[in-house]
């Protein structure tokens, strides 16, 4: 199967394992803290922003395994087939592209070519991405240039998605007015039809 392993060009890297893969991403609440544009390597848990597709002798499910049991998980989770079978549908889906020998990057759920060319258009995880190009190649220029796109929080909170739970409860409130219009008519016509419209 074809994985990320960290790109030896990337110089903005904290990770310095050797024989580094991607582990299986965490993002967390607040993604401009890395989590949201960086990848963790699987064995030291250090980021590094410029990975390469390689092909390695694992199966994708064994990899997600061996990668999440070296985590503080509850067993019960890890135990849960239902969870393992959505981490290797959702990290096989994002590597579903992978070229081998291509640079890459993480943003949001996606991992996105550096040699890409055009504007860059996805929902992500955490936020609605409307880019002109790969915003990571900056940093081979200036290191510090995260600051100003990746690692800016107004630039996340700004695209942030609505959470799903509020995006249920909108679908809710729209079927109960639907309901009540519903009903709402249905009365207007039995007072319009008078005592004799009514069964």
């Amino acid at each position: 199967m074809l994985h990320i392993t960290r790109a030896s060009a990337d110089g903005v890297a904290a990770c310095r394992c050797p024989d580094s893969l991607m582990a299986v991403p965490d993002q967390s609440e607040t993604p401009w803290d890395g989590s949201g544009w960086q990848m963790a390597c699987h064995k030291c848990g250090k980021a590094f922003t410029f990975g390469k597709a390689v092909r390695i002798n694992m199966k994708l499910r064994d990899f997600i395994l061996k990668d999440l049991r070296q985590r503080d998980l509850p067993k019960e989770l890890l135990n849960d087939p239902d969870f393992i079978d959505g981490c290797c549908e959702s990290i096989g889906e994002m590597m579903a592209d992978l070229e081998e020998g291509k640079e890459y990057v993480y943003l949001d759920g996606m991992l996105i070519p550096t040699d890409h060319e055009g504007p860059i258009e996805f929902d992500g995880i955490f936020a609605a991405h409307e880019l002109t190009s790969v915003p990571h190649l900056e940093l081979k220029r200036d290191k510090g240039a995260a600051r100003h796109l990746l690692a800016d929080p107004r630039y996340w909170n700004d695209r942030a998605l609505p959470p799903e739970d509020e995006d249920e409860e909108l679908d809710d409130e729209f079927d109960d007015d639907e309901d009540g219009e519903f009903e709402d008519e249905a009365a207007d016509d039995d007072a319009d039809a008078g005592p004799a419209g009514r069964r």
